[in-house]
C-alpha cells in the first residue's frame, strides 16, 4: 500500500538494510515482487559489510552480494525464481524464454545456480547454462556446471570452449569488469581438461581465436586479460606454431568446408602480426601497438616450442603466394604499421635468422615488395602520405645481414624495379638503390664479423652466447642489439 501510494519508493534510501536486500534474506517472495516492481534499482550489488546482516554460505569468498545471492544462500527457492523472472528478465528480455538455470549464470551468481542445481539437474538447461557462462565469462558458474560431468561436445556446432570465449563473449552480455573474468574461465577449461589444441572444426585452434579477438579497441586495459589467458593456454601445451592453413588445406581435399569466422593462420607469430595489421588504425598510438606485440611474442618465446622463429610458412590470407619467417611476416606488416626497430631486434635476439630467405626473397625485399604494391593501387595524382623514415628504418635493419645476403637483396632488388620505376615508387627505389650500393661495398670489421660468426655458431641462443669461455665484456658484441 505504502509503495503504491509513492511512500519509501525512490529516491528515498533505507538509513539500515536495503529493503530488497532484506526481502530476499526474510524468504518474502511477495514482498520482493513489489519491490522490484517500484525499486528496481534496489537489485543490485552491495558490499556485505553494508549490509548490517548475517548471511549463510561462507564458502563462497565473493562478498559482494545482490538480493539473488541472499536468496539462494538462505535457501529461499521460490525468491529465488521471483527474482530472476521479475528483475533479470526485465534488464535481458532476450532471455525471457531462457531456463532459471541460465538467468542465474546470466546474473553470475554461483550461489543461486549451485541451489538449482541441487534441486533440479536437467541436462538441457545445464548445457544452456554453459553457453551463458562463456558468453558471460562467468567463472565460478561455469565450474559448478561443468563439475556436473555433462557432456559438452554438442554445444556451438562442435567448435571448442575456448573459441567460443575468445570470439563470441563481449562487453554487452559480461559488462566491462567480465574482461578481468576471461583468464579465470580459460584456467576453468583447462582444469576440466579441454583440449588447449583442440584443431577441429578448422579455423577454431584456441590460441590464435585468442589472438584474433585480443585487441580491444575500446580500452587497451581489456587486451591485457586476453594476454594473460594466452599465457595460460601456453603453459598448458598451446602449440605456437601448428600451421592451421596447412591442416584446413588438408581437410579441404577430403572434402570438408572451413567453417565461416575468422582466416586460418600458419603460426602464432604470423596470427599476431596479421591481427595487429588490421587492427592498425584503432590503437591509440604506435606505441600501444608496439607494447602490444612485445607482450605477445614475449609470452609466446618463454615456451619451448616458442623459441623457433624460423618455421617457413604461408603470410597472407588464401590465394597468398607469399611465404617466409616470422621477419618476412614482419616486414610485410611493417608497410601497414610503420617500421621498429625495437621489435626487429627483439625477434633477432630470440632466435630469427635475419639471413632467411625464402622464395628468392629476403625480409627487405619482401619490405619492398609489399610498400611499392600498396602505393601504386593509388593514382599518382592522390597525395599519399611519406614513407622515406620506414624505408630508411629498414634500410639500416637490412644491414644486421651478412654482407653477402645484403648484396643478394640488393641484387633482387635491382633486377625487380630497376625497369618498373613509377611516380609513386620512383623516389624510394633511388633511396634504396644510393643506400646499399653503398652498404654493399661497405668493409666490414674483423670484430663485427666475429661476433656474427659465432652468433650463428651459438645457434642464435642467448643461453649459448653465456655458456662461450669468453670474457664477459665480449658476450654483448655477439648479441643482436
Amino acid at each position: 500500500m505504502f509503495l503504491k501510494h509513492g511512500l519509501f519508493t525512490e529516491p528515498h534510501q533505507p538509513e539500515v538494510k536495503p529493503y530488497l536486500h532484506l526481502a530476499a534474506k526474510l524468504g518474502h517472495r511477495t514482498l520482493i515482487n513489489l519491490l522490484l516492481t517500484y525499486r528496481i534499482n534496489d537489485n543490485r550489488v552491495i558490499e556485505e559489510s553494508a549490509l548490517h546482516m548475517d548471511v549463510k554460505g561462507k564458502q563462497f569468498t565473493e562478498r559482494k552480494l545482490k538480493p539473488l545471492d541472499i536468496a539462494a544462500l538462505e535457501g529461499h527457492l521460490q525468491c529465488v525464481y521471483m527474482i530472476l523472472t521479475q528483475g533479470t528478465i526485465k534488464r535481458f528480455p532476450e532471455y525471457a524464454k531462457s531456463s532459471y538455470l541460465s538467468l542465474a549464470t546470466l546474473e553470475s551468481s554461483p550461489m543461486a545456480v549451485k541451489l538449482l542445481l541441487n534441486n533440479d539437474k536437467k541436462e538441457e538447461d545445464i548445457l544452456e547454462a554453459v553457453e551463458t557462462a562463456l558468453k558471460s565469462a562467468s567463472a565460478d558458474c561455469l565450474r559448478l556446471l561443468l563439475d556436473t560431468g555433462v557432456e559438452t561436445k554438442s554445444l556451438f556446432e562442435g567448435k571448442n570452449l575456448y573459441h567460443v570465449l575468445y570470439t563470441f563473449g563481449s562487453a554487452v552480455k559480461f559488462g566491462k569488469e567480465g574482461y578481468a573474468r576471461i583468464p579465470e574461465v580459460t584456467e576453468v577449461l583447462v582444469k576440466w581438461k579441454h583440449d588447449v589444441n583442440r584443431k577441429d572444426p578448422t579455423n577454431t585452434y584456441p590460441l590464435y581465436s585468442l589472438i584474433r579477438n585480443s585487441v580491444c579497441v575500446h580500452n587497451y586495459v581489456f587486451t591485457q586479460y586476453y594476454i594473460e589467458s594466452m599465457r595460460v593456454l601456453l603453459k598448458n601445451g598451446a602449440d605456437p606454431n601448428f600451421d592451421e592453413m596447412a591442416y584446413e588445406r588438408a581437410l579441404q581435399k577430403r572434402g570438408k568446408k572451413s567453417i565461416v569466422g575468422r582466416p586460418a593462420y600458419s603460426s602464432a607469430f604470423h596470427c599476431l602480426m596479421e591481427t595487429v595489421e588490421t587492427y592498425a588504425d584503432t590503437f591509440e598510438s604506435k606505441g600501444l601497438a608496439v607494447k602490444f606485440v612485445m607482450e605477445c611474442v614475449e609470452s609466446i618465446c618463454q615456451t619451448n616450442s616458442g623459441k623457433n622463429l624460423n618455421h617457413i610458412r604461408q603470410i597472407g590470407g588464401k590465394g597468398s603466394t607469399l611465404s617466409g619467417s616470422i621477419l618476412h611476416q614482419f616486414a610485410k606488416s611493417s608497410v601497414i604499421l610503420g617500421v621498429d626497430a625495437t621489435v626487429f631486434r627483439y625477434l633477432l635476439r630470440q632466435g630469427a635468422d635475419v639471413d632467411c630467405k625464402v622464395k628468392n626473397k629476403y625480409f627487405f625485399n619482401v619490405f619492398i615488395d609489399t610498400l611499392f604494391k600498396h602505393l601504386n593501387e593509388r593514382s599518382p595524382h592522390v597525395e599519399q602520405p611519406d614513407r622515406t623514415t620506414d624505408v630508411k628504418e629498414m634500410l639500416k635493419l637490412s644491414e644486421l645481414m651478412s654482407q653477402t645476403s645484403v648484396a643478394e637483396s640488393f641484387k633482387i632488388f635491382a633486377k625487380e624495379n630497376g625497369m618498373k620505376s613509377t611516380p609513386q615508387t620512383s623516389k624510394y627505389i633511388k633511396l634504396v638503390n644510393q643506400y646499399l650500393s653503398k652498404s654493399v661495398k661497405d668493409v666490414r670489421s674483423l670484430r663485427r664479423i666475429t661476433a656474427e660468426s659465432l652468433w650463428r655458431f651459438c645457434g642464435r641462443n642467448d643461453s649459448n652466447v653465456h655458456k662461450l669461455p669468453i670474457s664477459v665484456k665480449y658476450k654483448p658484441d655477439i648479441l643482436p642489439v
